[in-house]
């Protein structure tokens, strides 16, 4: 009886060549001590169903209604204003990297904060703002942006782990496509995550 001898080989470019990595060790160990910026994909406001991609030129980012790219690296994110949020870049009264441990006032343990559960803002909702920040790589760049996504586009992020088979936590290397839909419910829009890629 021969053996079969033939080399198979596996087209493992583009997003495929990230599937099945853990970067978030090999980023953890490569910028251990520095300080690193990402650019920001803003999301649409007001409604509106475009993203504004940092490109070339920072006075003129791409516009896209949709974009596809692996989730890199994604975590919890919360901020509480004592005051209305009215925009800008202030810092919050109190703010959590984790989701579990706020640090401000009134800081502590966000999972027993009374300004973390429903009824503690208008109209029925936290006080404290419950968001996701993902950093994503598009195929075709080099460095890695951020999306940081709003508490009503929390729904859309939690449905991939049914699209992908894969849990929350390892979300990390799948491409996914993104895009922005209006919202009648709330005033603004949502992103949602369309085809899954990996």
């Amino acid at each position: 009886m021969a053996k079969n001898t033939e080399i198979t080989t596996t087209n493992n470019a583009g997003f495929l060549a990230l599937k099945n990595c853990n970067l978030s060790d090999t980023l953890n160990e490569e910028l251990a001590g520095l300080t690193v910026s990402f650019d920001r994909i803003k999301i649409p406001s007001g409604g509106g169903t475009v993203f504004e991609i940092p490109g070339d030129n920072p006075d003129e980012p791409e516009t896209v209604k949709e974009f596809s790219a692996v989730i890199l690296y994604q975590h919890a994110l919360n901020a509480y204003y004592k005051n209305e949020y009215t925009g800008g870049s202030n810092p919050p009264d109190c703010g959590s990297y984790d989701g579990f441990v706020g640090e401000g006032t009134p800081s502590g343990q966000c999972r027993s904060c009374p300004l973390n559960q429903y009824g503690s803002g208008k109209n029925g909702a936290k006080a404290c703002k419950n968001r996701r920040r993902l950093y994503l790589l598009r195929e075709g760049d080099v460095f890695p942006m951020m999306l940081s996504l709003p508490t009503g586009s929390l729904k859309g992020i939690y449905t991939l782990p049914h699209k992908s088979g894969y849990p929350l936590r390892q979300l990390q290397c799948c491409g996914y496509s993104l895009y922005a839909q209006e919202s009648v419910k709330y005033s603004g829009n949502r992103i949602q995550s369309g085809s899954v890629l990996c």
